[in-house]
Order: structure tokens, then C-alpha cells, then sequence
């Protein structure tokens, strides 16, 4: 095939080399969307898309369809297609099912963790700090998503992970979506609470309390839905920054 003129499309193509025109449509606006460089709401010009990946409408539309069934992309009355926009009743299924793969991972990771696997965390943790101090959300909710992943890869039980696999995109989507919202006034930035519980977690973790850790991934998470789930927050979904 020929590669299309769009560098994220030549991108996948080439690390793809074997997979299908439709195939690699799929992956390109599967991450575009997951990385919300195509935001909630966008509607799709199949042409314009067809043009710009130098790929027949034909392919392009049964890509589309393929997210329509994921409930990426919804199908207006008017027969156009759109990006899903993200919804909060999303949220608490999300977060159900990261306290029962992530409580389980730590109770594990309690038992193995390593000086190395600690030193990991600390890396991060100082990153996480500096984006803080330099207000890069971006960066910041990037190196969150790398330490609840590293709580679950480091317990090294392989169904765990795959289970964290199946919901880790749709973790990022979230986490990229609030890098582009506008926060009420009302709400005390959350960055700092994270630093914090996140540093509280890593102690229980080197101190091999299950119990402990168990508790704060809990309360971690449930704060954080709380945030995300406040009225005004929610209110905030529809105002992204342009």
C-alpha cells in the first residue's frame, strides 16, 4: 500500500508492516482518539479522512464501523459519525474495576516487591512532582497512569495484567481528557493529593501491610471518582479547551 501522507499514519503503517489497509485505519484513529488529538463530539469527515491516509472511503468507513461497535464512534440520525463523548457512568465501572485488579495486584506486590521495583516507584513519584511544579497535566497524569501500571506488571501475575490490559486505554482516555478541561473554581487542585496518597501507598507497600495498602488504593480511588463525578466537574466535560 501506499503510505498516507499523515506522519502518526506512516507511523502505524511501519509498525505494522503486514497488517490490512483497514487493519491499520483501525489502530490510527483508534489512538487518535484514545490520545483525544481527535476530541469527544468530533465529527468525522470519512473523506477528508480517505484523502489524508491515501486509503479508499470504503476502507475507512468499515474502520469507523469497527469503533461504532466499541462504542468509540457514534452513528448520528443524519448517518454521520462522531467520537463518543466520554461519560461519566463510565466512571464508576472504571474505577470498580481498578480497585479489584489493582487491590489484588498490591496485596501480591506486598509479598515480591523488590528495592529495585521501590526505586521505580521513587523515580516516578519525583517526576510526578516536578510536572506538579512545572503545572504539565500532560506529563503528569502520564507518570500517575505508569505508577498504578507499575502496582499491577510488578505483582508479575499474568492475569491481572491482562486484565489491566483490557481497561488501560480507556484509563488513559480519562486521564488525557482532564488535560484539556477547564476545572471550577471551587475545586482544590487534585495533583498534590495524588503525590501524597501515591507516597503513602509506596510506605505500606515497602512495609508488606496488604491491609494498609489495600485501604489506600480504596481511598485513593474514591476521591478521585469523587472529583471526577462532582456536579460542577461534570459540568466542566463540556467545556474542552480548544
Amino acid at each position: 500500500m501506499v503510505l498516507g501522507m499523515n506522519p502518526r499514519f506512516c507511523e502505524i503503517a511501519s509498525e505494522f508492516p503486514l497488517e490490512s489497509s483497514n487493519k491499520l485505519v483501525y489502530k490510527f484513529l483508534y489512538r487518535e482518539i484514545m490520545s483525544l488529538d481527535l476530541k469527544p463530539g468530533t465529527r468525522l469527515n470519512l473523506s477528508q479522512l480517505s484523502k489524508d491516509l491515501e486509503v479508499s472511503r470504503t476502507t475507512v468507513r468499515d474502520a469507523v464501523l469497527s469503533l461504532v461497535d466499541e462504542h468509540l464512534i457514534e452513528k448520528t440520525s443524519d448517518n454521520k459519525f462522531i467520537v463518543s463523548e466520554l461519560k461519566t457512568t463510565e466512571v464508576a465501572n472504571l474505577y470498580a474495576s481498578r480497585r479489584v485488579i489493582e487491590c489484588g495486584a498490591a496485596e501480591i506486590l506486598c509479598e515480591v516487591i523488590t528495592d529495585g521495583g521501590i526505586q521505580v516507584f521513587n523515580s516516578l513519584l519525583t517526576r510526578m512532582e516536578e510536572a506538579m511544579h512545572a503545572s504539565d497535566f500532560d506529563t503528569f497524569s502520564k507518570l500517575d497512569l505508569a505508577f498504578h501500571r507499575n502496582i499491577v506488571t510488578q505483582c508479575n501475575n499474568e492475569f491481572l495484567i491482562s486484565m489491566y490490559q483490557n481497561i488501560v486505554d480507556q484509563i488513559r482516555r480519562y486521564l488525557s481528557y482532564a488535560s484539556f478541561i477547564d476545572y471550577p473554581n471551587d475545586i482544590t487542585p487534585f495533583s498534590p493529593i495524588i503525590v501524597r496518597q501515591h507516597r503513602l501507598i509506596l510506605r505500606s507497600l515497602e512495609q508488606g501491610i496488604p491491609a494498609n495498602v489495600t485501604y489506600l488504593i480504596q481511598k485513593h480511588f474514591s476521591d478521585a471518582e469523587k472529583l471526577i463525578l462532582h456536579p460542577d466537574y461534570r459540568l466542566a466535560f463540556t467545556r474542552i479547551k480548544k
